[in-house]
């Protein structure tokens, strides 16, 4: 058989902190990172155990490093932000977890951020993936809106509007 010379599915960046309801009436939470691929959308699933290992891990790296209490502490709230997937591959993360899924470019119809709050704060960001046989919802507590528009323009294209 001939393959065509496919380039290498490249990470573009990460959307850490998503959440989505999951289990009897939606009232169980499931956590996520959204990696963004040249060529697709990975939700990663994050477990309570996975986020505490990430801890552990960013903790005892600042530590060999030389690094205090301080950049120990440091250290440790940035260790769930997703940036070890932008070393893996994207088999390798789609792997990592059974409820790991993907949503391909040619699949979403409309890609919506929308800010939820009163007047003075924005205290919840939600995410809306529009399918073309699903509605995706993911909410975040925080979110750079900017950098998450711009990633999902990256994978989604001209065709999908991003708002």
């Amino acid at each position: 058989a001939i393959q065509a010379n496919r380039p290498a599915e490249v990470v573009l960046g990460v959307i850490p902190g998503a959440t989505r309801s999951k289990g009897f009436l939606g009232m169980g939470r499931a956590a996520f990172v959204i990696v963004v691929t040249d060529h697709r959308l990975l939700f990663a699933t994050q477990t309570s155990a996975m986020m505490k290992e990430n801890i552990r891990r960013a903790r005892a790296e600042a530590k060999a490093e030389g690094k205090g209490f301080v950049g120990q502490w440091g250290a440790q709230l940035g260790a769930n932000f997703g940036r070890h997937y932008l070393e893996m591959a994207p088999p390798q993360i789609l792997a990592e977890h059974p409820e790991n899924f993907f949503i391909l470019p040619n699949q979403v119809k409309e890609a919506r951020i929308d800010e939820e709050g009163d007047d003075d704060s924005v205290t919840t960001y939600r995410l809306r993936l529009d399918t073309h046989g699903d509605r995706f919802t993911f909410q975040f507590q925080w979110l750079d809106v900017g950098a998450a528009r711009g990633l999902l323009r990256q994978v989604l294209g001209a065709g999908v509007r991003v708002r």
